[in-house]
């Protein structure tokens, strides 16, 4: 049976990433919460832990990834929609510093590894996706 994974600390995330090929780097934030940094094909994202309770390692019940991409004003709001519209997996929004990419992860109730393994390639291909979408290389 695969296993369930209740809620996720910042090391298990990690160490899930690096079985399937990630070099993920875990850093505690001023906040407190453990924060994930890596990258895809050059492209640098983030892991953020949210929902997470106390002890140690915290135990979060869900993880959300980031990516920005300095191109402000380059990628205008209609195309930031298109892709919201036309796109189940990935949110693009932008701001004066540039423009992003995320995706938020729920796993309270508990998820299986197979669960996870699956939703960073769903992560990878939004992207993989978004960085042709916008232009980036």
């Amino acid at each position: 049976m695969d296993e369930v994974f209740p809620t996720i600390t910042g090391g298990e995330l990690r160490a899930l990433m690096r079985e399937v090929g990630y070099e993920a780097r875990l850093i505690d934030t001023a906040a407190g919460t453990p924060l994930i940094q890596t990258e895809l094909d050059g492209i640098a994202f983030s892991v953020f832990l949210y929902d997470c309770r106390g002890g140690e390692p915290m135990a979060c019940g869900g993880f959300g990834f980031s990516a920005g991409f300095d191109m402000p004003g380059q990628v205008d709001a209609t195309q930031l929609s298109g892709w919201n519209r036309q796109r189940r997996f990935g949110v693009a929004f932008a701001d004066d510093h540039g423009i992003y990419l995320s995706m938020n992860v729920n796993i309270e109730g508990g998820v299986t590894r197979a669960n996870i393994e699956d939703t960073l390639q769903l992560w990878e291909q939004a992207l993989l996706d978004f960085a042709g979408y916008i232009g980036w290389r």
